[in-house]
């Protein structure tokens, strides 16, 4: 059966690899097939990511098929790589080692078409796991944002209702104290008034006390 690293180096693309693709890479004046974008959502170029290969090929190693499979004949095709043959060649020669090791042509197509499935799978759970993140971080957080917008709304119409009965109480307050200045100003000219006539009268009955000792008393 073969193990995890064996599977690994199956399908890891060696550097010089990497740099042939890249070379061979579409300009920006030439025509290429694009991600489509998602409204509100940035565009990102994909990348092969180890963390991400490492996940598919413990799933690869745990659904590993006993006996000759898809693997060995991958196996038997990558050690080809570096001859000087064509890819039609490659492939039967690759064949014809794994043969001898009891593979057929049934059991090379199923084993591929069951590693796609272990794969497929391991897909469906990345995008259920993506779905609960996006539901978790994004839909989740929108649904805060809005519940906080109402909440500022509510209490933003809320301060303009308090601040205009601050407004109405500023303006009571300054009536008020108007009328008590007036009320003020009112009780001191009145107990002026007051005082001023009670002198008057008062003194005008003392005079006349003083006269009527001093013209109407016998001496």
């Amino acid at each position: 059966m073969i193990n995890l690293k064996n599977i690994k180096s199956l399908f890891i693309v060696p550097e010089e690899e990497t740099k042939k693709s890249e070379k061979t890479t579409p300009k920006a004046n030439e025509p290429q097939t694009t991600t489509p974008k998602t409204a509100g959502t940035p565009a990102a170029n994909g990348a092969f990511e180890d963390k991400i290969a490492e996940s598919l090929f413990k799933a690869l190693e745990k659904n590993n098929i006993d006996g000759v499979d898809y693997f060995e004949f991958k196996n038997s095709l990558k050690s080809l790589i570096s001859l000087p043959m064509d890819e039609g060649t490659r492939f039967r020669s690759a064949f014809a080692t794994a043969s001898t090791m009891g593979l057929n042509i049934d059991i090379l197509k199923s084993s591929a078409q069951h590693y796609l499935k272990v794969l497929e799978d391991e897909k469906k759970v990345f995008v259920q796991s993506v779905a609960n993140h996006n539901n978790t971080n994004v839909i989740g957080k929108r649904n805060e944002i809005s519940s906080l917008d109402d909440k500022v709304k509510s209490k933003s119409e809320e301060i303009k209702k308090l601040t205009d009965e601050i407004h109405q109480h500023q303006k009571q307050i300054d009536k008020l104290k108007g009328e008590i200045t007036a009320a003020k100003n009112q009780i001191v000219q009145t107990e002026a008034n007051f005082n001023n006539t009670f002198d008057s009268v008062t003194n005008e009955i003392k005079e006349d006390i003083a006269k009527i000792e001093s013209y109407l008393t016998t001496k």
